[in-house]
């Protein structure tokens, strides 16, 4: 459980990440243009999701304990 990534914030930045650039029209054509689009997309990332990841570790540890092996919602 130590390294689940129910309780990495790093895991659910990630995630944000990848919706936003498969959301883009047109997606990215090569590595470079990928670079570029992750780097913006960073860069708009709000300290309101931040912290509200921050906020939610409490929950997810507990809903992992509650769980134990099985899958959690987050």
């Amino acid at each position: 459980m130590s390294q689940s990534s129910d309780l990495s914030s790093r895991e659910h930045l990630w995630i944000i990440l990848d919706r936003r650039i498969r959301q883009r029209i047109p997606p990215p054509k090569n590595a470079h243009e990928l670079k570029e689009l992750l780097v913006e997309e960073w860069n708009q990332i709000g300290s309101d999701i931040t912290e509200k990841l921050i906020d939610s570790v409490e929950n997810r540890l507990q809903e992992c304990l509650n769980q134990g092996r099985f899958s959690t919602r987050y």
